[in-house]
């Protein structure tokens, strides 16, 4: 509901997005796996799109282990709907 206010509010610079990652130790659970850069110490990692201001638009959870670029389409199309006339419907 957020992004569709903002949306409708001009407030969303969809002209650029931009997809980043960092990690999180955790001890256990469903997204967790070896972190490569600590010893495979169990972590997740979390996968984030914003918009040209910084904006969050879509988030996700995976896998310490789980290579960002992989991940950029999760991310896009987890992105929920805006009311926009151009991204996501």
């Amino acid at each position: 509901m957020l992004l569709a206010e903002l949306n409708g509010a001009d407030q969303i610079d969809g002209g650029r997005a931009l997809s980043d990652a960092s990690f999180a130790r955790l001890g256990r659970g469903r997204d967790t796996g070896p972190n490569p850069t600590e010893r495979s110490k169990s972590g997740s990692k979390h996968h984030v799109m914003t918009d040209a201001q910084g904006l969050p638009l879509s988030a996700t959870v995976t896998a310490a282990n789980v290579p960002e670029v992989t991940q950029v389409f999760q991310v896009l199309t987890a992105m929920p709907p805006s009311g926009a006339s151009q991204g996501p419907p």
